[in-house]
C-alpha cells in the first residue's frame, strides 16, 4: 500500500522563490560564516523568520518551528533542513550575529544588490521615520551600542509604553528599502535626519546617476542647512515659519495659479532661504480645502460652544460701569478667534438704600450694569484661515531644468512609499512589528527582516510585488493559503483546494497534475478558486517537444474546465 504525504506550501512558495532568486540567503552566509555544528545558516534562519512573518501564523518567532511543521522545507529550503533547526536558540544567535555585522550595512548590501539585479531607479530616495511600542522592562543592555528602548514622543499612542524608532528609506520606484537604521525611543526627527543628511552628502556624490532626498518637514531646519547645501533635496517647508505663511498669503493675493492634473494648483518662488538658493511651490489642492473647510467649521462648532459658556457667565455677574463691562466683555473677545460680538444691551440693576416697594422719592444705594451679548461668526477670519490651510509649501534646492514643477509635486507625493512601509510593518495581519526579545540589541536585527522579505519586481501576474505589499498581492497571497503539495513515490504533484464555495455543498477540490519535477525547470504554479484560474509560470532550459508540462489529464469543477 503506497503512502502519501501531504504539505502545506501556501502562498510561501511566492515568497522563497523571490528570496532564492535575489540570493538572500547566500549573501548573508557570505558575511556571516556558519557554525559546523549546526544544521543551517545564518541566511537560512533569518529566511526563515521572514516566511514565518509573512505566512498569516499570527505567531511569535519562538514558535517557528511549530509553523514549519508541515511545510515543504526541502522545497522553501533545501534537503536536509528540518523545522526544529529554527529554534529559538538560532533564531536569537542569527539576530546577534546580524548586529555584530552591523544591521544597517547588512541590509543596504541586500538592498543595494537587489535594486541593481531588479533594475530599480533611484532617482527619488524618500525619508521618514516611525515609532514601535514595546511591551517589557527591557533593561538596559551590555552592549554599549545597543539602542535604549525608553520612553518617547509616541506616534503609535501610546505613551504609556517603551518605544524604539526605526529609520527607513525607500525608492519611489516600487516602493523598495534601501536603508534601514534603528534609534532610541527618545530620538527625535530632527536628529535623525540631520545625521542622515551628513551621511549622505558623499553617497550622492559618489552615485553615478542623480539621486534626490525627499523628506518631511523635520529634516528641514537651520541646523541641518548645511547639509543641505551639498544634497539635492525636496522637502515640505515647516508651516511654523512665519515667512511660510507670508508667502502663502502672498500667493493668494497674486491669484496667478497654474493648474495640474488631479486637482491641484501651484505658483513658483524663487528666493534664498538657510542660506540655500531655492525654489518653493505653493500647492493648493482641493483635497486640502475640503479637510480645511472641515477643520475649520468643527474648529467653529467647539469654539462656540465654549464661548457661550464663557458669555453665559459674564453676563451672571454685574458691573459698576459701563467701561469696567465693555473692558470685561473685549478679554472674551480677543480669546475668541472665529467669532465676534454681533449685539450689545447693558441693562441696568438698582439698589435702593431702603426696603420695601420704592417711589421716586426713595434713595438709589447704587446702580450695577448686566450685559446681554449676542455671538456671530466672523467669516472673514474662517475664510481667510480655510484658504490657508488649503496651502503648504514645497521647497528644493534642484534646478528647474532638472526637474519641472510638475516633477517636484509628484515626487513629493511619493513619500506615501515609505509611509505604506511603516503600515506594512505595523499590519498585525502579518504580525511584523509585534517584537518579544530578551535583549534591545535584537530588535535592531529583528527589525530588518520583515523589510527584506519582498524586494522584488519578478511576479509573473503582472502584480508589481514591491516592499509595501498593495491589496492586490494581499489578495493572491490570502487564496494560495490552501496549495498544498502531495508527494507519492518521489513525484511532485501541487494540489489547490477550492476555498470558497456555495454553503452545503462542501469543498470540491479543483487540481491539476504536474510530471515529477526536472532540474531544468522551474514550476511556479498559483490557483484563482474565486474564477477558476490557474497561473503557471515556469523557467526552462531544454525543454523538448515531446515532454509536456501539464498531465493532459485535468479535473473539472461544476462542469467549469480548468485552463492552464
Amino acid at each position: 500500500m503506497e503512502t502519501v504525504k501531504v504539505e502545506r506550501i501556501d502562498h510561501l512558495g511566492i515568497v522563497a522563490g523571490v528570496i532564492k532568486d535575489l540570493k538572500i540567503i547566500e549573501m548573508i552566509d557570505s558575511r556571516i560564516p556558519k557554525d559546523e555544528k549546526e544544521n543551517i545558516s545564518a541566511g537560512e534562519a533569518i529566511a526563515g523568520m521572514v516566511l514565518n512573518g509573512l505566512g498569516f501564523s499570527n505567531r511569535p518567532l519562538s514558535l517557528t518551528p511549530q509553523f514549519f511543521e508541515n511545510k515543504p522545507l526541502d522545497v522553501l529550503f533545501r534537503p536536509g533542513v528540518k523545522a526544529s533547526d529554527f529554534n529559538h536558540y538560532k533564531l536569537g544567535r542569527s539576530l546577534d550575529d546580524a548586529v555584530d555585522y552591523g544591521s544597517e550595512l547588512l541590509f543596504s548590501e541586500i538592498a543595494s544588490s537587489s535594486c541593481r539585479s531588479e533594475s530599480i531607479h533611484l532617482l527619488f530616495n524618500h525619508l521618514d521615520t516611525s515609532s514601535f511600542s514595546l511591551t517589557g522592562e527591557y533593561l538596559p543592555d551590555l552592549d554599549e551600542h545597543a539602542i535604549k528602548i525608553t520612553h518617547g514622543y509616541s506616534k503609535d499612542h501610546r505613551p504609556d509604553l517603551k518605544q524604539a524608532v526605526l529609520e527607513l528609506m525607500v525608492s519611489q520606484d516600487g516602493g523598495i528599502p534601501i536603508l534601514c537604521k534603528c534609534w532610541d525611543g527618545n530620538a527625535s526627527d530632527n536628529t535623525v535626519f540631520k545625521e542622515r543628511s551628513s551621511e549622505l552628502v558623499r553617497q550622492f556624490k559618489a552615485s553615478d546617476t542623480p539621486r534626490y532626498l525627499i523628506m518631511d518637514s523635520k529634516g528641514y531646519t537651520e541646523s541641518n542647512a548645511s547639509n543641505l547645501k551639498d544634497i539635492p533635496f525636496i522637502t515640505r517647508i515647516p508651516g511654523t515659519l512665519s515667512i511660510v505663511t507670508t508667502v502663502i498669503e502672498q500667493a493668494l493675493k497674486w491669484d496667478q495659479w497654474v493648474e495640474i492634473n488631479d486637482g491641484y494648483q501651484y505658483q513658483t518662488l524663487e528666493l534664498g532661504h538657510y542660506g540655500i538658493d531655492q525654489r518653493w511651490l505653493i500647492i493648493r489642492s482641493k483635497g486640502a480645502l475640503e479637510r480645511a473647510v472641515k477643520s475649520v467649521e468643527r474648529t467653529i462648532s467647539k469654539e462656540k460652544e465654549r464661548a457661550e459658556k464663557q458669555l453665559f457667565h459674564l453676563q451672571a455677574q454685574r458691573f459698576d460701569s459701563e467701561a469696567e463691562a465693555m473692558t470685561a466683555l473685549q478679554e472674551l473677545n480677543d480669546k475668541w478667534k472665529y467669532h465676534l460680538v454681533d449685539t450689545i444691551e447693558l441693562k441696568q440693576h438698582i439698589k435702593y438704600a431702603v426696603k420695601g416697594r420704592p417711589t421716586p422719592d426713595t434713595p438709589i444705594q447704587s446702580i450695577k450694569l448686566q450685559i446681554n451679548a449676542e455671538l456671530k461668526v466672523n467669516q472673514e477670519k474662517a475664510d481667510q484661515d480655510r484658504d490657508q490651510k488649503s496651502c503648504f509649501v514645497l521647497g528644493t534646492s534642484i534646478p528647474r531644468v532638472q526637474l519641472s514643477d510638475e516633477d517636484v509635486l509628484w515626487g513629493y507625493k511619493g513619500q506615501s512609499k515609505v509611509e505604506n512601509g511603516f503600515r506594512f510593518i505595523k499590519d498585525p495581519l502579518f504580525f511584523a512589528s509585534s517584537l518579544f526579545v530578551k535583549k534591545a540589541s535584537r530588535v535592531e536585527g529583528l527589525w530588518w527582516t520583515p523589510k527584506s522579505r519582498q524586494k522584488s519586481t519578478e511576479f509573473k501576474l503582472c502584480i508589481e510585488l514591491s516592499f509595501h505589499l498593495n491589496n492586490i498581492v494581499r489578495m493572491v497571497f490570502l487564496l494560495s493559503r490552501s496549495v498544498l503539495v502531495s508527494r507519492r513515490m518521489n513525484h511532485l504533484w501541487s494540489v489547490a483546494e477550492q476555498m470558497i464555495h456555495p454553503p452545503g455543498q462542501g469543498i470540491y477540490p479543483q487540481s491539476w497534475l504536474l510530471r515529477p519535477q526536472r532540474p531544468d525547470i522551474q514550476h511556479r504554479v498559483l490557483n484563482f478558486p474565486m474564477t477558476g484560474a490557474v497561473v503557471l509560470h515556469c523557467k526552462k532550459q531544454n525543454i523538448l517537444p515531446d515532454q509536456p508540462l501539464v498531465h493532459p489529464q485535468r479535473h473539472s469543477l461544476s462542469g467549469r474546465r480548468l485552463h492552464v
